[in-house]
């Protein structure tokens, strides 16, 4: 839908005249018992925004609730839990508000985002409220303790935030806006986030709200510490025993799994965008059922000559393009200028003289006309329909249309020809796309390496966490080839993501293991200690983190339960 400037009519402005058409639509066809659906991008531009309306506050009450009842579980604490909740949700406020000052607009990709940015302050704010617990329950005072948990988890969750920002801003470098958007968006506020829990979290543990949080009595060993340790503790032993054979048999599935993700192919389907069960869904499923496709295909012809398009060499030419679309397998019947000249009364030539035919073109309705002829009568649209196949499966169609065009545009050198519509745009931009995250990824992961080897001072320390960085990704890349799903903007988009998340237990547990072994402890206690003064801290944010992301799963929107899987 666009206006008489030609500007895209808002979704603000499609909604009342897609509710007026219904109600038509419901009022002429209501005694006939003939059903109607409507659909078609306007219509469902309309239901995917307002999904994504209905996902925020899905996600915002189910995620914030599950996040604090996991919270509670570990912390058993109603206070302990307040402190760590304050400051995720001040900085989702803050952050939704960065959005609206920045002029940019809730769309299907970054309405995840306060979600998301507040499940990454929380295991930050999680994390600095555990250490606070312990050191009171060592026998500080609550400054001191605030004081230490400062100045051992903060230079932790710093390093945390700005490798998980790295892994946001590596999707800058993708084409569509739209990513690069979200990538901006989400490192800017992963940093905001970082600012506003390191002052936040401190400030109310320094008051009242700080001995009400309690402490873990025994420092670490504290009574409901130890069902964790009873798990963690066998861990230790195990890792410390057999360091060289596990590194080893993990290097080696590791090796198979990247193997296994090798076959992953980049795929686009239109449909995955969309809402499921509305009537605009429905009606474009049935047409793409039962009229051999409803995602339209266009070929624009253009002169770049004198000639204008209906002259004889202009519809010779534009009568190939026709006749070549109408023939291609996969292709649906095609809506042309010389469809229409073919419909008009004979010439003095007989039934197929189109240059006689085009003299009744001014009978042709002006906005019908419009559709197929544009640019003062200088370029026309060949229209067709293609099914929603996944860009995939159109890509070696595409290729075929591309060449014979050259073949008739090498047959009609006075005019351009060339694929065009929302099918061929979004499915070759998709699948280019795709790939570029996927480098962008890769570029990312090397980033983030040499920003562990910086902040360490360590590159021992920076090759150390590549294994369970790059496993989980490698792993979930394979699970991606053994279940037969290609790989999607969400899934880069996910692997992203959550390559910063993984590196976040990674530092925060390289960071206490190098302390300790500042202070001199060997290395098989460095990581028991470890391993108890964070791991269990890692295994609820963990749980955070998996509950949140499983919240995504009541979304209306193929492509965001995709994400949260």
């Amino acid at each position: 839908v666009v206006t008489q400037a030609g500007d895209e009519l808002s979704v603000a402005e499609i909604e009342p005249l897609y509710g007026e058409i219904r109600e038509l639509v419901d009022e002429k066809l209501g005694a006939t018992g003939i059903g109607a659906l409507i659909t078609g991008i306007p219509a469902l531009r309309a239901e995917i925004i307002r999904a994504v309306q209905r996902d925020n506050l899905r996600f915002s009450v189910i995620g914030g609730t599950a996040a604090m009842l996991i919270s509670l579980l570990l912390f058993r604490n109603l206070a302990a839990v307040f402190i760590t909740s304050v400051a995720p949700l001040a900085g989702m406020v803050l952050s939704v508000g960065m959005l609206g000052l920045a002029g940019v607009p809730m769309n299907v990709v970054n309405h995840v985002l306060p979600s998301l940015v507040m499940v990454i302050a929380f295991t930050d704010s999680v994390h600095l409220m555990a250490f606070f617990r312990m050191r009171r329950g060592s026998g500080d005072s609550r400054g001191v303790a605030v004081q230490a948990a400062v100045r051992e988890v903060g230079p932790a969750c710093l390093l945390t935030s700005v490798t998980t920002a790295v892994a946001f801003a590596s999707l800058a470098l993708a084409q569509t806006e739209v990513i690069r958007n979200f990538g901006i968006a989400c490192a800017a506020a992963t940093l905001l986030n970082f600012i506003v829990v390191i002052t936040v979290v401190p400030l109310l543990a320094s008051t009242f709200l700080g001995d009400r949080a309690g402490a873990l009595a025994g420092g670490v060993d504290g009574a409901h510490q130890r069902g964790m340790h009873r798990f963690l503790d066998p861990l230790a032993t195990l890792v410390t025993r057999w360091p060289r054979c596990l590194s080893m048999l993990g290097f080696a599935v590791m090796s198979l799994c990247l193997l296994a993700s090798m076959k992953l192919y980049p795929d686009f389907r239109y449909r995955e965008n969309l809402p499921e069960g509305n009537d605009a869904y429905r009606a474009l499923v049935k047409a793409d059922e039962a009229l051999g496709g409803a995602i339209p295909l266009r070929v624009l012809v253009e002169s770049v000559g004198e000639q204008p398009i209906t002259s004889a060499d202009g519809l010779a030419a534009l009568a190939e393009v026709d006749a070549m679309l109408a023939a291609e397998p996969g292709v649906g019947a095609t809506l042309s200028l010389i469809d229409v000249l073919r419909s008009l009364p004979p010439g003095d030539g007989g039934q197929g003289d189109l240059g006689a035919a085009k003299k009744f073109l001014p009978l042709v309705p002006g906005g019908a006309k419009a559709r197929l002829l544009g640019m003062g009568g200088r370029a026309a649209l060949v229209s067709a329909n293609v099914r929603d196949d996944g860009a995939a499966a159109l890509e070696p169609l595409f290729a075929s249309l591309s060449g014979k065009l050259e073949r008739i545009q090498a047959r009609h050198p006075g005019f351009e020809m060339r694929l065009t519509g929302v099918t061929y745009v979004s499915g070759t931009v998709s699948l280019a796309m795709i790939s570029e995250l996927a480098r962008s990824l890769f570029a990312a992961a090397v980033i983030i390496l040499f920003i562990i080897i910086i902040a360490l001072r360590s590159p021992a320390m920076g090759l150390i966490s590549v294994l369970p960085n790059i496993f989980p990704l490698a792993a979930t890349g394979a699970l991606l080839v053994f279940a037969g799903m290609p790989i999607q903007y969400t899934s880069v988009m996910s692997f992203t993501i959550c390559l910063g998340i993984a590196v976040d237990d990674t530092i925060h547990f390289l960071m206490r293991y190098r302390r300790l072994r500042a202070d001199g402890v060997r290395s098989d206690p460095a990581v028991r200690q470890s391993l108890r003064e964070v791991g269990s801290v890692l295994v609820t944010t963990t749980l955070i983190m998996v509950g949140s992301f499983l919240v995504l799963q009541v979304s209306e929107l193929p492509m965001i339960r995709l994400f949260g899987v």
